[in-house]
């Protein structure tokens, strides 16, 4: 849904069709995982982001908050509440634009990954780099900007495409 409401030359009601259907079908694939086995956190916590992506559109650190209430999202924190994953989805859902606050946030749930064992092989091993990208913007809006190029190339290390962190570090970066 992300990529959808990021897709260059569309137009934007194109752009949003495809990203409300990706976050529509995000919604439905997380209820059937977790309908396999209820134990599954991280499908609650994917259901919380993507029932907000329509009414937050899609800006990946400023969703409107509604999913950092929901049921969903509280179940997964129950059920895993040290899961690197699932941080990220609260401190997305968290949102805001308080630079201070987004810093510790961010760190916070980097530092979670960084603690967190290596998943094993046909395992979802995913969120390091948008975290990474998250605390980098964060840095940037505190004008932190060595702190920031740290976080964005660590996150470029780990997803050498991700046009985000490319984008980021190129604005910030001295011709």
């Amino acid at each position: 849904a992300q990529v959808a409401a990021r897709t260059e030359g569309a137009q934007a009601r194109t752009r949003n069709a495809a990203a409300a259907k990706a976050a529509k079908s995000c919604v439905e694939h997380a209820r059937d995982a977790y309908s396999l086995d209820e134990r599954m956190a991280e499908a609650y916590a994917l259901e919380a982001v993507c029932s907000d992506m329509p009414r937050g559109f899609l800006r990946m650190a400023g969703l409107t908050g509604s999913c950092a209430r929901s049921r969903p999202l509280r179940t997964a924190l129950t059920l895993e509440p040290a899961n690197p994953r699932i941080l990220l989805i609260e401190a997305m859902c968290t949102g805001g634009k308080d630079a201070a606050g987004g810093v510790a946030r961010w760190r916070k749930v980097v530092d979670a990954f960084a603690r967190a064992s290596a998943t094993s092989a046909g395992k979802p091993d995913w969120g390091e780099a948008e975290a990474l990208v998250m605390l980098g913007e964060h840095h940037l809006q505190r004008g932190e900007v060595l702190a920031a190029r740290e976080a964005l190339e660590r996150a470029l290390i780990l997803a050498p495409d991700y046009d985000a962190a490319k984008e980021l570090l190129a604005a910030y970066s001295p011709v």
